[in-house]
């Protein structure tokens, strides 16, 4: 993400997209999860990762 991230900001977003063979819908998708605090950046996947709870579902991503 940070990658794409970076491509935005400098203008070459949708290029990255097609690069990578990616949507944008789901760069949203996990930006919303990031937002939330569903997802942990840079840590290990050791603990599963559930439903959101209705108060992360509201936020806006």
């Amino acid at each position: 993400m940070t990658a794409y991230e970076q491509a935005v900001e400098a203008g070459q977003g949708g290029a990255y997209l097609r690069r990578e063979g990616l949507y944008s819908s789901l760069m949203s998708e996990w930006r919303k999860l990031r937002n939330a605090g569903v997802l942990e950046t840079n840590k290990p996947a050791a603990k599963k990762v559930g439903k959101l709870t209705a108060e992360q579902a509201e936020l806006p991503g």
